[in-house]
């Protein structure tokens, strides 16, 4: 179940296999190769799955070719935050 409590702009949806292993990856790709800009981010994952996927999720925050990447909040945090920065 996914609950959103905040404006969506577009869904794409991604003709893979639902499994972290290759969603993340696949999604990373479609981030990198197809959205246009690159100066911020953002991943929404729990601490569940995050935790039992660790390895994958990883890669996924490494291969992001992005300025900025927040997980689990908004992309300006990175930036208003100067302990992030």
């Amino acid at each position: 179940m996914v609950i959103v409590l905040a404006p969506i702009l577009d869904e794409v949806v991604l003709d893979v296999e639902a499994t972290a292993e290759v969603f993340l990856p696949a999604a990373v790709a479609f981030a990198n190769e197809r959205l246009l800009g690159t100066l911020g981010c953002m991943v929404l994952i729990d601490d569940e799955t995050q935790a039992a996927h660790k390895k994958v999720f990883d890669q996924a925050i490494t291969d992001l070719r992005y300025g900025g990447i927040a997980v689990n909040t908004i992309p300006p945090m990175v930036w208003l935050s100067p302990y992030l920065t």
